[in-house]
């Protein structure tokens, strides 16, 4: 029996994994964070898609018959090479800009370095010509606090308000980084009136469509295994975190 691979610079890609445990319930998961060379924000491209072939070589040795790349930077700078490479089916992440955009008004893109510089992202919005304001903000800086469980420091508060202070007009606010889904509170006491929009319930539901087709469904009892690269305490504090956010609201 299969599973499916799940991986991301380190814990944003949880926020994924609830989403696709929610879609599909039975199915057997392996999650792994690769702590030890996160954020990959600042990253080439060409360090992410080495980075990111080692880990799926290692998630194909566990058994997996999908992979999800549950990182939007991993997703724009390797997902082309990844596919190319495997013959297993190949998911990524994709910023939510388009159901944001049909909401109307200002869209802000929160996201990291790479995935906004990224060609990917660039061809995205011009396949959607949006008419209404569209605006794209770094938040490179708060992976890492987010990274550390750092969410109630005067520190990250001051990085937080500083990264989204010239954006308090948003009407919507697309969470381009997995880690981002953590800190919607922490967005909210800044910017209370905005829609927060996600997506990761979308990719979870493209994934379960891809299995389907691929005849790839499994009732194999439901398990998630969670491994890092720096080792079982990080594991340990990824599975923690994924027990603590069962009830997270994702879009």
């Amino acid at each position: 029996m299969g599973k499916i691979g799940v991986f991301d610079s380190g814990l944003g890609g949880v926020s994924v994994l609830l989403a696709l445990k929610r879609v599909l319930p039975k199915e057997k998961f392996i999650y792994y964070a690769d702590n030890k060379n996160a954020p990959y924000g600042f990253k080439s491209n060409a360090q992410i898609v080495r980075l990111s072939t080692e880990i799926v070589d290692l998630l194909i040795e566990k058994g997996a018959k999908a992979i999800v790349i549950a990182c939007n930077t991993a997703t724009s700078a390797a997902v082309d090479s990844l596919r190319f490479r495997y013959d297993i089916p190949i998911i990524g992440m994709e910023p939510a800009i388009k159901p944001a955009l049909a909401m109307g008004g200002k869209t802000v893109v929160l996201g990291t370095y790479t995935t906004l510089k990224n060609d990917k992202l660039k061809e995205l919005i011009e396949s959607l010509k949006p008419s209404e304001k569209l605006v794209l903000a770094d938040g490179t800086r708060l992976v890492s606090y987010i990274e550390r469980l750092d969410l109630y420091s005067d520190e990250f508060n001051e990085v937080l308000l500083d990264v989204l202070q010239y954006h308090q007009d948003a009407d919507n606010l697309v969470l381009g980084c997995t880690h981002f889904p953590f800190i919607k509170e922490h967005i909210y006491n800044i910017m209370p009136h905005v829609t927060i929009v996600d997506g990761h319930m979308g990719t979870a539901k493209r994934l379960k469509k891809v299995l389907e087709l691929a005849d790839l469904i499994e009732d194999n009892g439901g398990s998630i295994e969670f491994y890092s690269s720096k080792g079982d305490a990080e594991a340990k504090i990824a599975r923690k975190l994924y027990e603590l956010n069962l009830g997270l609201k994702l879009f």
